[in-house]
């Protein structure tokens, strides 16, 4: 078996293989080489993510590099997330984003999904038995819960309050669940009470010197209690697939903050958004803005960033609109 050399991002596999050059991108030392999968010939496929989310082949005989991502055919920022290859030959591809199953057979792909019995949501895992069949494991995507960043003061405006029982209901109505900050007072306190007397689920997450203080929900059906801010904030984004910040204080900015640029570390990949009530974070938007214009942020990174004025246009925006993937420079929130 040829011993492919261990790279992990596409710079270093351009660097060993002179002909990817003209495939690399200037950004590629931030692509990370997500999956590697040597066939029965030899030849060595190469899923990538981040900066450039696409598949490559390397073929041994030539010593060359192809791009497929094009004779794929799938939509743009799918990752690829497993390889099996059955008894016939056939390469069977897995893929993000409910893009469904490839086969892969004498140079041609083509594309299997939920019509054709796929399961929907993502293929995280491709097996095949010692009778032939193949084993699709999935993961539904889709917003279960979001983590909403707020105030734990109802701030000046009668707007805020109206927006987070906005908020609330419209979660509820959506059945997705509510993970905050557990406290009873402020807009956290107002978002809670409309979620739950719509009939939605809401989980707090509080350490244990705000419980001590009297701070805490009591009426919420799940409080967890943590021992610091650091073990609750990582907790709530462990909880959530997605986040939103209302009008907030510095605990607030801080928290959206964190989370965004989690996105770029690459440790998670779920969207962020901005509830903008009567132009809260006009000024915030403005200052993202102007780091991109001074070249101090990124513009996929300010990309990750929605807002909207509505609860529902901002939660259908998070659902469609998934978090770019950036190399993994961390590898899980207790390297943060």
């Amino acid at each position: 078996m040829y011993r492919f050399p261990k790279v992990d991002r596409l710079d270093d596999l351009a660097r060993a293989h002179p002909q990817f050059v003209s495939i690399a991108s200037d950004d590629s030392d931030r692509t990370e080489i997500f999956r590697l999968y040597e066939d029965a010939r030899g030849d060595v496929w190469i899923a990538t993510t981040g900066n450039h989310s696409g598949l490559l082949r390397w073929e041994r005989a030539t010593n060359s590099i192809h791009d497929l991502t094009p004779a794929a055919s799938v939509p743009p920022k799918t990752d690829f997330t497993g390889f099996v290859e059955d008894r016939k030959g056939n390469l069977w591809i897995g893929t993000s984003e409910s893009s469904g199953l490839l086969r892969y057979r004498e140079g041609k792909f083509k594309r299997f999904t939920t019509a054709d019995g796929v399961p929907p949501g993502w293929v995280i895992n491709l097996y095949l038995d010692r009778a032939g069949r193949l084993w699709i494991a999935s993961q539904l995507g889709g917003l279960n819960r979001i983590c909403v960043f707020c105030g734990s003061s109802s701030g000046a405006r009668p707007e805020y309050t109206a927006a987070a029982q906005a908020l609330g209901r419209e979660m509820a109505r959506r059945g997705i669940g509510l993970v905050f900050g557990g406290g009873a007072v402020g807009l956290m306190g107002v978002i809670a009470d409309a979620i739950l007397a719509a009939g939605g689920h809401a989980i707090g997450v509080i350490p244990h010197a705000m419980v001590v203080r009297e701070l805490a929900h009591r009426g919420l059906p799940d409080l967890r209690i943590v021992n610091s801010m650091h073990e609750r904030k990582a907790m709530m984004a462990s909880l959530s697939d997605a986040f939103i910040a209302m009008p907030g204080g510095l605990g607030t900015f801080e928290e959206f903050c964190e989370v965004v640029t989690w996105t770029r570390l690459g440790v998670h990949r779920k969207s962020c958004g901005l509830l903008n009530v009567a132009g809260y974070y006009d000024p915030f938007i403005e200052l993202i803005d102007r780091g991109v214009a001074e070249g101090f942020i990124t513009e996929s990174n300010r990309r990750n960033v929605l807002s909207d004025t509505d609860p529902a246009a901002l939660i259908d925006a998070l659902a469609a609109t998934p978090a770019e993937s950036e190399a993994r420079w961390i590898s899980g929130l207790e390297e943060t």
